[in-house]
């Protein structure tokens, strides 16, 4: 993972570990399980894949994704839907952490040349909330 995404994942996390503690999302196994929401984004996570809505993009991660046990994560995928022509089949990458009902997700996609961008989008969800759209809607149905 770049640097900056790394401090700024541990950052947020040692941050919420002050704010405590709520369900878990890790099944049995390790894996990341639920769904969790905020301003535009959507996480939905199963033992056997993972997607990630944004408001004109949706993003397939590879499950199941296993968290460590300090709460990190790391997962890598490609965009699965747009809302415009081309995109699908981009490759995405993921990581964050989970601290109690919170998630804290870095997620990012790679430009028509191939390249990264210099730093991720950094959200913070909550386990069980809606997403909130811009406006109220999604570009996607």
């Amino acid at each position: 993972l770049p640097v900056g995404f790394r401090v700024a994942r541990f950052a947020l996390a040692g941050l919420l570990l002050l704010a405590g503690c709520g369900t878990t999302s890790i099944d049995a196994t390790g894996a990341l399980v639920g769904s969790w929401g905020g301003p535009n984004r959507k996480v939905t996570a199963s033992t056997s894949e993972v997607f990630v809505s944004l408001p004109c993009m949706r993003i397939r991660l590879e499950g199941p994704i296993q968290v460590a046990s300090d709460g990190s994560f790391a997962a890598i995928g490609t965009v699965d839907a747009t809302s415009w022509l081309g995109g699908v089949g981009t490759p995405a990458r993921a990581s964050g952490v989970v601290v109690g009902n919170r998630l804290i997700l870095g997620i990012e996609w790679q430009n028509a040349q191939g390249q990264w961008p210099p730093d991720p989008s950094v959200s913070t969800l909550t386990r069980g909330q809606e997403v909130t759209w811009p406006d109220g809607r999604t570009c996607l149905a």
